[in-house]
């Protein structure tokens, strides 16, 4: 319980202010602001969401490495701490850079934890079983996110700092780990395909990283980009955006759930091809809604996809990967991920900028439709068959 409650506060790292970006926005608005100035702040605002992702992504390749050498279980109490610290840095400073620097520190600490607890997931269990822990952990990631985001909705409209009181959850996970996994040890089963020598230039472990950097791109566009899209439409207050990106999780949550029977069926691209399929289909409503209503069926739809995508990455990796190089493999996708986190606001903002939000949504659209057809078809080439790539 305790690996499953520190995957979900990965997740609430940056989701959870979501609903406050356009009253963070206005709070750091200068008065008498240029166009540029203006369109400045809101772009740093945006990365205060997203900014961790970065620090994130760097810190990890390094956790790896570190977790692999000393252990997993100091530095997830120690990422735990920082979290607690960083996270809750919002309530307090007073300008936009202080917050961004406060929003660095949680990205390590996010490295931190999402390394150790995934670490520690892949030492304890394989096979089947690892493939529902993960599902598991997909739902709690998601589930987590939807009890933190309809709060953060709420307290949103209170003020633009309330939201960051949620940080203070991590204390009950700090709790929990130093009771329970100070004894975890890692298991060295053999059952990774990936070589010392060639693991980051295995063909299988570089897609794998690949597809978790796009999805992680693509799905940062509802809590980044959704608000402002609900503005659009003139939908004006904030717990309305923090339901929609709610219910987005709370499908993505009942979904990971399932991702086992799924797996059993399905190949890792075909699933691949399944998730992009998804997100692709709820992009196109999203960006052709005139509704608040229809707002809620394409965030649905896309979160079908959004359930398959985690567990699918992670537990692709895992598979690959023998105990002693668990940490640094899972440090390398946990990088790729929370790079595309960062990487997000910087991909898809000028397209919205050309297009407008309404158009970025149905690009991407086209886009992830693009994806899946070809991971339908490449599904069939020798290199799945001969990297783990059936059920």
């Amino acid at each position: 319980m305790t690996l499953l409650a520190a995957s979900s506060l990965t997740v609430m790292a940056g989701a959870t202010i979501a609903p406050a970006l356009p009253s963070m926005a206005a709070h750091f608005h200068p008065q008498g602001a240029s166009e540029a100035e203006s369109a400045r702040v809101e772009f740093l605002v945006r990365l205060a969401l997203t900014g961790p992702g970065l620090f994130t992504a760097i810190v990890a390749l390094m956790a790896g490495a570190l977790i692999d050498r000393v252990g997993r279980f100091v530095p997830l109490v120690v990422g735990l701490v920082l979290y607690i610290a960083a996270g809750t840095s919002g309530l307090y400073v007073e300008s936009l850079t202080a917050l961004l620097i406060g929003r660095a520190l949680l990205g390590v600490a996010v490295a931190l934890v999402m390394v150790s607890s995934a670490t520690i997931i892949g030492d304890l269990y394989s096979g089947p079983a690892r493939q529902r822990f993960n599902g598991l952990q997909g739902t709690f990631m998601s589930l987590g996110g939807v009890v933190f985001l309809v709060l953060a909705g709420f307290l949103a409209d209170v003020g633009w700092r309330a939201p960051f009181y949620i940080y203070f959850a991590a204390g009950a996970v700090l709790l929990g780990a130093a009771a329970t996994l100070g004894s975890v040890r890692p298991t060295h089963p053999g059952e990774g395909q990936v070589g010392e020598a060639d693991m980051l230039h295995r063909p299988t472990a570089v897609l794998v990283c690949m597809t978790a950097f796009v999805f992680m791109v693509f799905f940062y566009m509802i809590p980044t980009q959704l608000p402002f899209r609900l503005q659009e439409l003139g939908i004006m207050e904030r717990k309305w955006g923090g339901i929609a990106i709610a219910a987005n999780g709370l499908i993505a949550g009942i979904v990971s759930a399932n991702y086992r029977r799924v797996r059993s069926r399905l190949s890792f691209p075909r699933i691949v091809s399944l998730t992009a399929g998804c997100m692709a289909a709820g992009y196109m409503v999203i960006g052709f809604a005139n509704s608040y209503a229809m707002i809620l069926v394409g965030v649905v739809i896309n979160g079908l996809g959004q359930g398959l995508s985690l567990p699918n990455s992670m537990n692709w990796m895992q598979a690959l990967a023998p105990a002693r190089l668990r940490g640094r493999l899972v440090g390398l996708l946990s990088s790729a991920f929370f790079l595309g986190q960062f990487a997000s606001p910087i991909i898809t903002k000028p397209i919205g900028d050309r297009l407008g939000i309404q158009g970025e949504f149905r690009m991407i659209a086209v886009v992830l439709a693009l994806m899946s057809a070809g991971f339908f078809v490449a599904n069939q080439r020798w290199v799945w068959k001969s990297s783990s790539g059936r059920p």
